[in-house]
């Protein structure tokens, strides 16, 4: 997608044209008597150069946005550590390819579905102690449990969780990272 047709950016392109008419009917209408045309016509010219030098810092700064999301993504899933990330109701929202491989499903399979889907049920008291506890304490948690691969094989993991809390458009959720203990 360009930057030229990205809704953020035509959002701030429309609104920085509506307060730059604003200033200038302000201007023109309180200043036009003081103005040459020539003089107008010059300062027109400064604002439209200075709007273009932000623009291009702008598309800049969007194109190093697009490179460090790119890479984010990639190092997330080639990652061999498996990466879940839950919804404050313990729904699966993102998974990395590692989770594909240790619960032995397709990406469509795990997404939405319940946490607690995964875990044994001699392990369902704990994981949902661990996750109230993550959920009340934004510090990393730990634990042991038993969970279940698609085909209903059990295996112990160990589990790293912190709770992200929601920031300005992104919702509260919990990090995993999953380890498989099990010795082969």
């Amino acid at each position: 997608m360009s930057y030229k047709t990205h809704p953020r950016y035509l959002h701030l392109k429309e609104q920085l044209q509506e307060r730059m008419a604003e200033k200038m009917i302000t201007k023109f209408d309180d200043t036009l008597e003081n103005y040459h045309f020539d003089e107008l016509t010059l300062e027109l010219e400064v604002h439209r150069i200075e709007l273009e030098i932000q623009n291009e810092n702008l598309r800049l700064a969007e194109e190093e946005l697009e490179k460090s999301r790119t890479r984010y993504a990639m190092l997330y899933d080639i990652a061999q550590v498996s990466y879940i990330t839950l919804n404050i109701e313990g729904f699966i929202t993102e998974i990395n390819f590692a989770s594909l491989f240790l619960f032995g499903v397709e990406r469509d399979e795990l997404m939405a579905k319940s946490f607690a889907d995964f875990v044994a049920t001699e392990s369902v008291e704990s994981w949902n102690n661990y996750f109230t506890e993550i959920k009340e304490n934004t510090s990393k948690k730990q634990c042991n449990l038993i969970l279940k691969r698609a085909d209903n094989v059990l295996f112990p993991a160990h589990l790293h969780g912190i709770f992200n809390e929601s920031y300005k458009q992104t919702a509260s959720c919990v990090r995993l990272a999953i380890i498989d203990i099990s010795v082969d």
